[in-house]
């Protein structure tokens, strides 16, 4: 992923660096028009040329890519590059390669982002998990499809948290939802999988009941206040197809991706 920060260190507006990271990030596009940044970040058209044939340059990724393309000029279609000769309507006559415009413009050469099927939350320790209520509501208004939330809630949960008892009766009890939920959800579908949100202690409920459970399947993971051990083994999880992707917010607030973009 391009490093986002070093482009405002080196003078770029921290508007235009925010817009374009959001355009990658959410991936609903092909193409990137230069002109609508400008017109949404109030950046000059040549400064936002700029920054995208730069960030196109950069050795970190490939993801946002400066390619040509032959257009007519006398009816504004566009031409395959490996045939330019075309019959054009308007001048009604072969127009031939050296009469074509050639247009220089900036692909977004990322999978588009997949829709939400259906969504786990889990909340905390010595937390009822208000916001997941909060968190339903928006993904409810957010999107213009419905979309099925299974909100766990394991109780409030304070110093017992650190007993291993404890801790291995957690995980069977989200493990035995969680599976019974997915069979009901998954049953003319095997492919539909859950993206996941975890906050605090419930980061933990889940990275164990993957661990614990090589059957169980999810998509997209978001751990908000992880308290997973760094050398957590992630990659084995995600080898084995158990997690499509996993996302954890930095102390910077901001999300870091540790896996393919999704």
């Amino acid at each position: 992923m391009y490093n986002w920060e070093r482009y405002t260190e080196e003078g770029y507006s921290e508007k235009l660096v925010n817009h374009v990271r959001d355009i990658v990030l959410d991936a609903d596009i092909t193409e990137i028009k230069p002109e609508c940044i400008s017109s949404s970040t109030g950046v000059s058209l040549e400064k936002v040329i700029e920054f995208l044939h730069l960030l196109s340059q950069s050795h970190e990724q490939n993801t946002i890519q400066l390619e040509s393309r032959y257009l007519c000029p006398f009816c504004g279609n566009q031409i395959p590059i490996d045939s330019p000769e075309h019959f054009c309507e308007s001048k009604n006559d072969i127009v031939g390669a050296s009469e074509l415009e050639v247009e220089e413009y900036y692909l977004l050469a990322v999978e588009p982002s997949r829709d939400i099927k259906w969504a786990v939350v889990i909340h905390g320790m010595n937390t009822r998990g208000a916001w997941q209520e909060d968190l339903v509501w928006k993904l409810s208004t957010l999107y213009k499809y419905s979309i099925p939330v299974f909100v766990y809630k394991y109780g409030l949960v304070q110093i017992g948290a650190l007993l291993p008892f404890l801790q291995k009766r957690k995980v069977r009890e989200f493990a035995c939802h969680l599976k019974k939920i997915s069979k009901a959800c998954n049953s003319h579908d095997p492919g539909f999988k859950p993206d996941v949100i975890a906050h605090s202690f419930g980061t933990w409920i889940i990275a164990n009941t993957l661990k614990q459970n090589p059957d169980i399947k999810i998509g997209r993971l978001i751990l908000l206040g992880s308290i997973i051990r760094p050398d957590f083994d992630w990659e084995k999880l995600l080898d084995n197809g158990q997690v499509e992707a996993i996302l954890t917010p930095p102390t910077n607030q901001s999300f870091t991706q540790l896996a393919s973009p999704v």
